[in-house]
């Protein structure tokens, strides 16, 4: 799929903000403060929406493996605001751990660690392996485990790349510090286990972020 047009009237981005799905962590949120199912209905028409319009690998939303890391996030922080609700809709919580078991496939296939120079991309991908993986342990523990040493391993070797000693990212820029602090905390926080613990140096960079 040629996804970037370069004119006036179309912007990818416009599409994949939308498919991050993190509107849906606020609409969690709602439900979980009021009770009220408009909030739990919204959520769950909103995810077999974006699943029936865009099949595994079929779509733009698959292009970039950025987006399917941080959407995979946003979709499994929904489940653990709702998982009261979703265990008694079975049919839903079999839908929400197929998405994230693809998703999770997708990103371990599609690693954007393309060159030396790696980038917020490659932190995104290892977030989202990390979060998904552990999300789904049950299914095949020692596989999963794997897959979440690897990415631990790898977020603890590019954050001695990517941010400098005063907390810095080597990008320069306010937007991606703010963006890989999210990614990075995210991680630490969703991701770490007594098993798979990051590094004190790992935590140090985060405050000095």
């Amino acid at each position: 799929i040629k996804y970037i047009v370069r004119d006036d009237k179309t912007d990818v981005k416009n599409v994949w903000e939308l498919s991050r799905l993190q509107h849906l962590v606020t609409v969690s949120k709602a439900y979980v403060i009021t009770l009220d199912e408009k909030f739990y209905k919204f959520v769950r028409e909103s995810i077999v929406s974006w699943i029936t319009s865009n099949p595994y690998g079929y779509s733009v939303n698959w292009t970039c493996n950025m987006e399917v890391a941080i959407r995979v996030v946003n979709v499994i922080l929904c489940y653990e605001l709702l998982k009261e609700r979703i265990y008694k809709d079975n049919e839903f919580e079999i839908i929400i751990k197929t998405m994230v078991y693809y998703h999770c496939k997708h990103i371990s296939e599609n690693l954007e660690n393309y060159s030396e120079l790696r980038n917020n991309h490659y932190l995104a991908n290892l977030m989202g392996l990390l979060i998904s993986s552990k999300f789904l342990e049950e299914k095949n523990k020692s596989y999963y485990e794997k897959l979440q040493k690897f990415a631990k391993f790898e977020m603890q070797n590019e954050i001695d790349k990517q941010i400098y000693d005063d907390g810095v990212t080597y990008e320069v820029s306010t937007g991606y510090q703010k963006l890989v602090y999210e990614i990075l905390l995210f991680s630490i926080v969703l991701g770490e286990t007594e098993e798979n613990k990051f590094d004190i140096k790992y935590i140090h960079k985060l405050y000095d972020m």
